[in-house]
């Protein structure tokens, strides 16, 4: 089986991303989720 796709050196705009208040409890809406993939072998942590 083969690895995770290569991660293509796109680097977008993410100044908004920083407004966004993801921090704050109950901010994602409740019919979404929040994914946090490892940087070098894209395990869900």
């Amino acid at each position: 089986m083969a690895g995770p796709p290569a991660m293509a050196t796109i680097h977008p705009d993410v100044d908004q991303c920083a407004t966004e208040p993801i921090h704050l409890a109950g901010a994602i809406h409740p019919d979404g989720l929040l994914l946090v993939l490892h940087e070098t072998d894209w395990r869900i942590v």
